[in-house]
């Protein structure tokens, strides 16, 4: 695993007290005084949690803290298991993200759901429930994971909808710009350092589009950015490919 040594981070004064009264609130509510130093690992402040499953079976679960904590989730993964864990990243069936410094990395909570006044030690309750299921996954092979969903409130929901619209827009922006550099090898070249960054990256600009657009006209245009089509039929002959298109074009010339 791509382990760092423990160095000493920078953490501004009022992340630094946040993770002082997690590490209160750890011991007392486990009942292990002194057990839950402030770690250091790869650049980033972070807990670590031993849990003891079936007797003997003893995995180690760590929650990396970012910047933006609390008001953003912390990162949760085992870095310590009695075998090695499987290479899982995004998937629904196994409540897992990418891997995060080589480790398994769980997936926890729902990020509308989450709020600042969550503490660490919820975290790594989540992570335990994820290790029983998992526990139980290594017996039957079966997915997914014997997990409860998280219940959202009403406005959770609506968030989490807009949040779906919003990746799935900004999949098909990122399609119809890679559309454009191969119909015009100019296309890069005409964009700031920045704009080409967003545009190859996950972070696109969402630019409107006037039409509506239904769940099954997005289906069906993934469907064709799937098949063996050129980038001409891809862009010129969907309708909301040609949309972001011409709304790429107009931004940058605007720009």
């Amino acid at each position: 695993m791509a382990e760092c040594k423990e160095i000493e981070v920078y953490m501004p004064p009022d992340l630094n007290k946040r993770l002082e009264e997690e590490q209160d609130t750890l011991e007392r509510y486990f009942n292990r005084p002194g057990q839950y130093p402030i770690l250091n690992k790869n650049n980033e402040p972070c807990f670590e949690h031993e849990v003891r499953l079936n007797g003997d079976r003893i995995y180690k679960l760590r929650v990396y803290v970012n910047s933006q904590y609390p008001h953003c989730l912390p990162d949760l993964v085992v870095c310590e298991s009695p075998e090695p864990m499987p290479n899982w990243g995004v998937n629904h069936d196994t409540h897992t993200w990418p891997p995060k410094y080589g480790f398994l990395h769980i997936c926890h909570w729902h990020l509308v759901a989450w709020t600042r006044e969550n503490m660490i030690y919820q975290v790594f309750n989540k992570g335990e429930e994820w290790l029983e299921a998992y526990e139980k996954y290594l017996v039957t092979k079966e997915l997914s994971l014997d997990l409860k969903p998280m219940k959202l409130t009403e406005e959770e929901q609506v968030i989490a909808q807009r949040l779906d619209q919003q990746q799935q827009f900004v999949q098909l922006q990122k399609c119809a710009a890679f559309a454009m550099s191969q119909l015009d090898p100019n296309f890069l070249m005409m964009l700031h350092r920045w704009l080409m960054s967003e545009i190859t990256g996950d972070n696109l600009q969402i630019f409107p589009i006037s039409s509506p657009i239904t769940d099954e006209r997005i289906r069906n245009t993934h469907r064709r950015l799937l098949r063996a089509e050129s980038a001409t039929q891809r862009v010129n002959e969907d309708e909301i490919m040609l949309a972001e298109w011409s709304k790429l074009r107009c931004a940058i010339v605007e720009y």
